[in-house]
């Protein structure tokens, strides 16, 4: 049974970034000229940001560009790129929030779940703790805490290794985890920047007040494989970031779907979305290494893929199959391929996906049936479940009803209870967030002993 407070609390306070909306339902026209079909009046341009400057000075000397380079420099771009230039994305005051920015509860359930799978272990084996897209650094903050209360885990935690690319994000993640005489003061002014990087090149490193180790790494693959550690991974958030392809059956076959510059009057924006009008090297790739089947698709129909999605997949189960350890994967999406998830996000409101490119967070919903491809024989795939299932059945009432007892503040403790509401609430984030685990051969995590898994 959940708490529910004013509804109106749960939907205006913030935006979570797991509500689809969709701009489009399809596209109309001759290949090479069609445009999405936008919800928005039209009106004046809005300003052009520095991404969208590039941009189009890029399509004009090369034509049009596939929805995955428009993400992949929207977001990620070393001079203007909304992760790369960005303060805080997180949050409030930010473009969006998450799950562990919402409550302390959900950090903690995750640590107390990653302890109880070390533990079906021989318990000598050393632990790394691995995070791709660590955010302010607040999930590892309050995994480690949960994690403290098991002294026979904690002692033999080796290192922390976070994946991150933006310096900001780096200074807030160092701050949150109280990490001190770091080798670099940026991540920009040290080799680990993704062009310098190569494979198992250590980035920025430093240490807790604690004494444990972390560093920072650019990529999941710059992390060596280590076959004497328990490798515990978490991904929150992260695969819902991946730049994405999008495609259009039409009578011929596949077509991809680009950016193009929109000079038009009909439209306040600067790209707009067009149709291939031959197979693009993409289409005839990707699509013909996929796990789906083109049998299954009608002319018209639209998907997306997230090539980006699989190679991180494929990485995680090296870690946890080839040696020994277990992942959570947690973001929202569903078990099958999508037609039209990418949206844009900015100040907890949805804006046009191709609205100035740097100054807005885009995300597509997760396939997590290419995840469970990726991972294919390295490991098993449990789930995935909803989130709050997940919680539920790691027992988030119980420690509801534990911190509620020790507040006596009547301010505290309907925030408390908020926070339950949003983390577990089917209408809210309890049913679109999903929770898949992905672990080594012969282990069986907690919580997914009934679960579907391959």
């Amino acid at each position: 049974m959940y708490l529910r407070p004013n509804p109106l609390l749960l939907s205006s306070t913030f935006h979570a970034r797991g509500f689809s909306r969709q701009w489009s339902r399809g596209l109309s026209g001759k290949p090479g000229t069609t445009v999405y079909k936008s919800s928005l009046v039209s009106g004046p341009k809005e300003d052009l940001s520095p991404v969208g400057k590039m941009l189009v000075s890029s399509i004009k000397a090369t034509g049009p560009i596939s929805v995955a380079q428009y993400m992949r420099q929207a977001l990620q771009h070393p001079i203007g790129g909304y992760y790369k230039v960005h303060g805080d994305v997180l949050g409030t005051q930010g473009d969006f929030i998450t799950s562990p920015e919402i409550s302390q509860m959900f950090g903690e359930l995750l640590g107390v779940w990653f302890v109880a799978n070390w533990r079906l272990r021989p318990r000598t084996v050393p632990i790394r703790i691995i995070e791709l897209g660590p955010g302010r650094g607040t999930l590892m903050k309050d995994m480690l805490r949960a994690m403290r209360r098991f002294g026979d885990f904690y002692r033999h935690i080796q290192g922390i290794h976070l994946v991150e690319s933006s310096n900001h994000l780096f200074q807030r993640q160092k701050d949150s985890l109280g990490v001190a005489d770091c080798t670099a003061d940026s991540l920009h002014s040290a080799s680990s920047s993704p062009q310098a990087a190569t494979t198992n090149s250590k980035g920025v490193s430093g240490t807790t007040e604690s004494g444990i180790s972390v560093e920072w790494y650019p990529t999941l693959q710059n992390i060596n494989l280590d076959d004497t550690a328990f490798n515990v991974v978490v991904a929150h958030e992260f695969f819902d970031a991946l730049p994405v392809y999008k495609f259009q059956r039409i009578a011929q076959g596949w077509r991809e779907i680009l950016v193009d510059i929109d000079d038009s009057k009909s439209s306040p924006h600067h790209f707009r979305f067009v149709l291939g009008t031959t197979p693009s090297l993409a289409s005839q790739t990707l699509l013909k290494s996929s796990h789906i089947s083109s049998a299954q698709f009608q002319p018209g129909d639209c998907i997306e893929i997230a090539p980006d999605s699989w190679d991180v997949a494929r990485g995680i189960a090296e870690l946890v199959g080839n040696q020994q350890g277990c992942a959570a994967v947690i973001d929202y999406g569903a078990n099958h391929v999508f037609a039209e998830s990418l949206r844009a996000i900015r100040k907890h409101k949805f804006v046009h996906p191709l609205s100035q490119p740097g100054l807005v967070d885009l995300t597509a919903d997760v396939d997590f049936s290419l995840l469970k491809h990726a991972v294919g024989e390295l490991a098993n795939c449990y789930g995935p479940i909803q989130q709050n299932e997940f919680l539920g059945r790691m027992g988030i009432e119980t420690r509801l009803s534990t911190l509620l007892k020790n507040i006596t503040s009547a301010k505290e403790q309907e925030e408390l209870i908020l926070g339950y509401n949003r983390l577990v609430d089917p209408s809210f984030m309890g049913k679109v967030y999903k929770v898949m685990a992905i672990a080594e051969k012969g282990m069986t995590p907690v919580v997914f002993e009934s679960a579907e898994h391959s």
